[in-house]
C-alpha cells in the first residue's frame, strides 16, 4: 500500500465528522490551536 499520509507541517485538507451529539465537528473548529490527527483501522 503507497504512502498517502500528510507530512509534518503539511496543512490537512478540511473535513468534518458527526459527533455524538447530532452535531458536526469540522477541522476548522479548531483553527486557533495545535490539531493532532490520527486515523486508527481496525480489523474487525
Amino acid at each position: 500500500m503507497a504512502n498517502k499520509g500528510l507530512t509534518v507541517g503539511v496543512k490537512a485538507p478540511e473535513f468534518e465528522l458527526p459527533a455524538t451529539n447530532n452535531q458536526k465537528i469540522r477541522l476548522s473548529d479548531f483553527s486557533k490551536q495545535p490539531v493532532i490527527i490520527t486515523f486508527l483501522r481496525g480489523t474487525w
